[in-house]
C-alpha cells in the first residue's frame, strides 16, 4: 500500500487523487450531485437556454424514437427465452443503452457546437466563457467513439453475468452475484456503498430489488466516464493530457456525483435523450466550480484553462462574498456555492 501511495504521489505530482478511498471523495460527490441539479434547473428555467433547446426538439424526438427501437429489439430478444417478457420492463432496462447509442450517433445534432455549454458559462462567468470559447477545440477521434461502445459493452456484460451464473449454478449465484456487484462498484463508489448494494443483493427473496440494483450498479460503473464525456467541451481545449488527467483525478468526486445523477436520468425512457442535452448546462457549472476551486489549491497545483479569468472576476466580487480558504483540500465550503 505504501509503495502504491509513493507511485501515485510521483505520477500525480503531489496532489491527492479524490478516488473513493480518499476522505474528500464523498463531500465532492454530494457537491457534484448538487451542481448537476443546479445545471438542470438553469437549462429548464433560463429563457436563452430554452431557446437553444427549442430548435433541437425534432432531433431529440428522433433520438427518443431510437430508444424505443432499441427497447423493441430488447423485448424481442427476451421473448425468445421468456414468452411472458414485459415490453415496459424491457423499455426501462434498455433505456440507458438506447440513449447512449442515440446520442453517440447523433452527437453533432444534439450538442450543436457546445452552445448550451458555452451559454451557461457566459451567463455565469462571461470572462471565463470568452477564454474557453476563444481556445481552439481538439477534434473528436475514432478513439472517442470506440470508448463509448466499450462503455456500453462493459455495462452489458455486468448486467448479464449474473444470469449466466444462475444458468450454470443457481446455488453459486447466491454468493457470486453479490461479489460481482461489490467488485463492479467498489472502484467507482468505494467499499462502503459497494458493500451495501452487495448486501441487498444477498438478501434471500430480494428479486424485487434485482432490476433497481442492476440500474444503480450500471449507473455507478459508467458515471465517471459519462461525466468526463460531458465536460469534453472544456477538456478538449486543455493544452495537455496531463491537465485533463489532473482534473479528472483530483476532482473525481465531483464528476462521479454528477455522472451518477445523469446515469439514473438516462434510465428513464423518452426523457433520457432530452436530459442528456440539458446535461451540458450542468457540465458547464461543474467545470466552472472546479476551476474556481482549483485556483486556490496549493498542494500539487496544476493550472487549468481560464483560471486567471475566474480570478480576475472574483476580485470584483462584493465584499460580502467570502473567498474559498486556500488550505481546504477536501471539503468545498458552502460559501463558494454557485448561484
Amino acid at each position: 500500500i505504501e509503495k502504491k501511495k509513493k507511485e501515485d504521489a510521483k505520477y500525480y505530482d503531489g496532489f491527492d487523487k479524490k478516488n473513493p478511498s480518499h476522505r474528500g471523495f464523498y463531500p465532492q460527490f454530494i457537491r457534484g450531485v448538487s451542481t448537476a441539479l443546479d445545471g438542470l434547473r438553469f437549462a429548464v428555467t433560463d429563457p436563452d437556454a430554452r431557446a437553444v433547446i427549442k430548435p433541437m426538439l425534432p432531433d431529440i424526438a428522433k433520438g427518443s424514437g431510437a430508444v424505443l427501437v432499441v427497447a423493441f429489439l430488447w423485448w424481442a430478444a427476451e421473448l425468445q427465452s421468456d414468452p411472458n417478457a414485459n415490453f415496459v420492463q424491457c423499455l426501462f432496462k434498455s433505456s440507458k443503452y438506447g440513449t447512449m447509442l442515440a446520442t453517440t450517433l447523433m452527437t453533432k445534432k444534439l450538442t450543436v457546437d457546445d452552445r448550451m455549454f458555452l451559454l451557461t458559462l457566459e451567463k455565469k462567468e462571461p470572462g471565463f466563457a470568452k477564454v474557453v470559447s476563444d481556445t481552439p477545440k481538439k477534434k473528436k477521434t475514432t478513439k472517442d467513439l470506440i470508448h463509448k461502445f466499450q462503455r456500453m459493452g462493459k455495462m452489458f456484460v455486468l448486467r448479464f453475468v449474473k444470469k449466466a451464473i444462475i444458468k450454470v449454478s443457481p446455488q453459486a449465484a447466491l454468493i457470486a452475484a453479490p461479489v460481482v456487484r461489490f467488485a463492479g462498484m467498489r472502484m467507482t463508489l468505494g467499499s462502503p456503498l459497494a458493500a451495501t448494494v452487495a448486501a441487498l443483493e444477498a438478501i434471500p427473496g430480494s428479486q424485487a430489488f434485482e432490476e433497481p440494483l442492476s440500474v444503480f450498479c450500471e449507473s455507478a460503473i459508467d458515471s465517471l466516464d459519462l461525466a468526463a464525456d460531458l465536460i469534453k467541451p472544456y477538456t478538449k481545449r486543455l493544452a495537455s493530457k496531463e491537465q485533463k488527467d489532473y482534473l479528472e483525478k483530483r476532482y473525481q468526486g465531483y464528476l462521479t456525483g454528477a455522472g451518477v445523477l445523469f446515469e439514473l436520468f438516462m434510465s428513464i425512457p423518452i426523457l433520457s435523450v432530452l436530459v442528456y442535452v440539458l446535461a451540458e448546462a450542468a457540465a458547464a457549472l461543474e467545470v466552472l466550480y472546479i476551476v474556481k476551486h482549483n485556483k486556490d489549491k496549493t498542494k500539487g497545483h496544476k493550472s487549468l484553462l481560464g483560471e486567471d479569468a475566474v480570478a480576475a472576476e472574483s476580485q470584483s466580487m462584493p465584499s460580502s462574498v467570502k473567498p474559498v480558504p486556500a488550505n481546504n483540500e477536501d471539503v468545498p465550503p458552502s460559501s463558494s456555492k454557485i448561484d
